[in-house]
C-alpha cells in the first residue's frame, strides 16, 4: 500500500488552530500505476464532514452520509459535485500516469505525533476545536494561512 502524513487545521472566531496530525493510507490500488508523488488538500466544508474526519479513523467511500468531491487532474472518486460535498479534495500528482483514487483510502489519527508535538496527549477535537495544545512551531503555518485568507 501507499500512504503519507497529513495535518488538520481549522479556522474559527479566533483564527487558525494548531495542527492535529493524521496519517493517510490506501491499499495497493489507491495510488494508480506510475504515480510518483501526490499532494492532496482536503477542505472540510460541513460539520458532518468534520465529525467524520475527527473519528479515530475515516475511510473514503465507506460512509454514505459523507459526500466527497474530487477536483484536479487524474483524481478519481465520488461523482458528487463540490457544491453538495462535505469534503472537497484538491489533488496534484506527478508521474508517468498521474492518477489517484481516494476510494478506500483511510485517514487515521496519529496520537503519538500529537503527544510528541504538544508534550501531552490531546485529541484532534481538543487541538482543532477547543484550541488546546500550543507549540510555537505552528506559528509560521498559522500566519501563512491567515495571510492567504485576507
Amino acid at each position: 500500500g501507499e500512504g503519507g502524513s497529513c495535518v488538520l487545521v481549522g479556522r474559527g472566531e479566533k483564527g487558525w488552530s494548531s495542527p492535529a496530525f493524521y496519517g493517510m493510507g490506501s491499499g495497493s490500488v489507491g495510488f494508480q500505476i506510475g504515480v510518483q508523488d501526490s499532494q492532496i488538500i482536503f477542505l472540510i466544508l460541513t460539520e458532518n464532514g468534520l465529525r467524520a474526519l475527527m473519528n479515530s479513523q475515516f475511510k473514503f467511500g465507506a460512509d454514505a452520509s459523507v459526500a466527497v468531491a474530487t477536483i484536479g487532474v487524474g483524481v478519481q472518486g465520488s461523482t458528487t459535485t463540490a457544491l453538495r460535498a462535505d469534503i472537497v479534495a484538491f489533488a496534484a500528482t506527478r508521474g508517468l500516469f498521474a492518477g489517484v483514487s481516494l476510494e478506500g483510502s483511510v485517514i487515521s489519527q496519529r496520537s503519538e505525533w500529537n503527544q510528541t508535538y504538544y508534550g501531552q496527549s490531546f485529541s484532534p477535537q481538543q487541538i482543532v476545536l477547543s484550541g488546546q495544545g500550543q507549540n510555537p512551531g505552528a506559528e509560521p503555518l498559522r500566519e501563512m494561512l491567515t495571510r492567504m485568507g485576507e
